[in-house]
């Protein structure tokens, strides 16, 4: 498999297993502004839609400071942690996570605010 740090969305999914079976991407787009991870919002044909959430190893809001890929790792534990809590009902779950590849597939909650100006 290739690194899939710099591919597209569509081919990441495809690799990893994760495109569903009998369906096409239509398109894939930023999904707000990451300041750490590569987010992407994936639409698929048949209306439904996936979060791709890509750790590299920099800073994806300022490329030239490195940054641990681990950090994906870490974030799908903690999604796993809060899974079945009241937390964990107010946020995306956790479909899929590739340690090896740093990415992680999320429930897409549709276009939200970030909660900055609160």
């Amino acid at each position: 498999m290739q690194d899939t740090k710099t591919l597209p969305a569509e081919q990441v999914l495809s690799e990893k297993g994760w495109l569903p079976e009998g369906v096409q991407v239509i398109s894939s787009e930023i999904a707000g502004a990451g300041n750490m991870n590569l987010v992407e919002r994936v639409r698929f044909d048949d209306g439904r839609s996936v979060i791709l959430n890509r750790s590299r190893p920099w800073v994806e809001k300022y490329p030239d400071i490195p940054a641990p890929v681990e950090r994906a790792t870490v974030e799908a534990a903690f999604y796993r942690s809060v899974s079945g809590t009241r937390a964990g009902e107010t946020m995306p779950a956790l479909l899929q996570h590739d340690s090896a590849d740093a990415c992680s597939l999320f429930e897409d909650l549709g276009a939200g605010a970030d909660g900055m100006g609160l």
